[in-house]
């Protein structure tokens, strides 16, 4: 059966409600609220004019959220750290979609997870204020981690610190890698690096603030190592040994939870 208006020419009443709901209503309710078709609906969309279909939504779909971000794929594993997304289907193919506001308030509880280096300013639209420093903070941290692969200098470089007795977060410094990185390359060169004291040295008072003021502001592991002058392993150490966990984000939630508590 063919619907009602098969073929019929647009009022100017279906078209307002057309622009009115256009991003906003799955397209097969608005087709069947103008007993049209799902394809005429597109099309008078198309000739008005009207965007893309999430352009016009105030949702967007977690490809684009990647896309935005700079990261090539989905992440599955942004799901499993609560990553609020609902499945919608605006036309015929269902999609993965997030509202902004609900995206920019998960942003701020896994700050110390994400990285905005490949974020550019407003692809999002408007941001809130912390995103500036966060994004300023992990361009810092990208430009001052190389990821490319080792070359034979590098590799050379690395025996002659190991050889001066620097310790794995001192030759990571020095080279421009991660301090992870830099072990695990160590081990598969067979370059043996001097060890971190085996002893767990607790830190003291003005430490414990500097640490917390850190993760507060969302710092990750590099620059709170560096913050602190502390071997990387030592200090996740430490952070589960002071607050049960080594996951940031979660010591900056009790941190910051705490600190509303007192304003109270």
């Amino acid at each position: 059966m063919k619907p009602k208006h098969w073929r019929c020419a647009w009022s100017a009443e279906d078209e307002t409600y057309l622009e009115d709901n256009w991003g906003t209503l799955p397209v097969p309710q608005i087709a069947r609220h103008l007993h049209r078709s799902e394809e005429a609906v597109v099309r008078r969309a198309q000739i008005l004019q009207l965007g893309s279909y999430f352009e016009a939504s105030d949702c967007i779909s977690l490809h684009q959220l990647f896309q935005a971000l700079g990261i090539p794929t989905p992440r599955d594993y942004w799901e499993s750290r609560g990553l609020p997304f609902i499945w919608q289907t605006p036309y015929k193919t269902p999609h993965r979609m997030i509202m902004l506001e609900d995206f920019w308030a998960w942003a701020w509880d896994n700050v110390a997870f994400l990285d905005f280096s490949r974020f550019e300013r407003f692809a999002l639209g408007p941001e809130p204020l912390w995103v500036a420093g966060k994004r300023a903070a992990d361009v810092a941290k990208a430009n001052a981690i190389k990821t490319s692969p080792w070359t034979e200098d590098e590799d050379e470089r690395l025996r002659h610190y190991a050889a001066e007795g620097r310790r794995v977060e001192e030759c990571a410094q020095l080279l421009r890698r991660g301090v992870a990185a830099t072990r695990t390359h160590a081990r598969k060169k067979g370059i043996e690096l001097p060890a971190a004291p085996r002893s767990r040295r607790l830190m003291s008072e003005e430490d414990k603030l500097q640490l917390a003021a850190g993760i507060a502001a969302g710092e990750g592991w590099l620059q709170l190592s560096r913050r602190l002058g502390r071997d990387e392993m030592q200090l996740r150490s430490l952070v589960a040994y002071y607050y049960g966990t080594s996951v940031l984000d979660r010591v900056r939630a009790e941190l910051l939870g705490a600190a509303c508590a007192d304003e109270e």
